[in-house]
């Protein structure tokens, strides 16, 4: 746009302040320390800054679009844990 002569720059693009996990877990329902194992093992993209994870919305949507989290490596409470199953029971 121009006006008497000046070129008036268009609107700067209004910056998305990054995610802190507490609103990341509360976001995906989950306890804080979650989301941290989650960073840590990669399975959600963030990074550090000032010592703090941080997570964008793109990388939060994109973890939720692709289902999220998912448990593994341990058994749910009160399932068979190396004994006998149903099965071996007299």
């Amino acid at each position: 746009m121009e006006k008497a002569g000046h070129t008036v720059p268009a609107p700067l693009a209004v910056a998305v302040p990054d995610i802190a996990v507490p609103a990341v877990a509360q976001e995906l329902g989950v306890h804080p320390e979650t989301v941290r194992r989650l960073l840590l093992s990669c399975s959600l993209p963030g990074y550090k800054a000032g010592g703090r994870w941080r997570v964008t919305r793109a990388a939060l949507d994109g973890f939720k679009a692709g289902g999220g989290a998912r448990p593994v490596g341990r058994p749910a409470r009160g399932g068979n844990r190396g004994g006998e199953g149903e099965e071996g029971r007299a």
